[in-house]
């Protein structure tokens, strides 16, 4: 988690096989005092969505965060109505830990309810065969 002083640590995803760019995910709120950070600012062009695309990256920033950094927790945060992302997220293997209640003003005025999802170094072995399964 060094590498991440300021806490906020962008990617750009390419898509190795064809060259193109996919998307953009992130670590940011990087704690490295708590041996913590949080995956998301997650966005794939829809030509990437439905695909291995996701997995990988998820598989490749948890892998990361755990065996190099080693990291105690990984959290992840949507929109409650978001449900593909909540979808998502739970599929990956991420515990819900609550939902955060009126917790952002959103542009046109509305209070956004943002659901919280964790998941723990002791966790990361099941999430990682998880993940690794989608290819087998």
């Amino acid at each position: 988690m060094k590498d991440a002083e300021a806490g906020n640590v962008a990617y750009a995803v390419r898509v190795k096989s064809t060259d193109t760019i996919a998307g953009t995910t992130r670590y940011y709120n990087v704690d490295a005092a708590n041996r913590r950070a949080m995956i998301g600012y997650t966005w794939y062009a829809d030509a990437a969505k439905r695909t291995p695309v996701n997995t990988e990256c998820k598989l490749l920033l948890l892998g990361k965060l755990f065996e190099q950094s080693n990291a105690i927790a990984a959290e992840f945060r949507t929109h409650y109505f978001n449900g593909a992302s909540r979808a998502a997220i739970e599929i990956m293997g991420a515990k819900q830990d609550g939902i955060l209640r009126n917790h952002t003003i959103m542009p046109d005025g509305s209070l956004r309810d943002t659901v919280v999802y964790s998941i723990t170094a002791g966790e990361w072995p099941a999430v990682k065969n998880n993940l690794l399964s989608k290819y087998r």
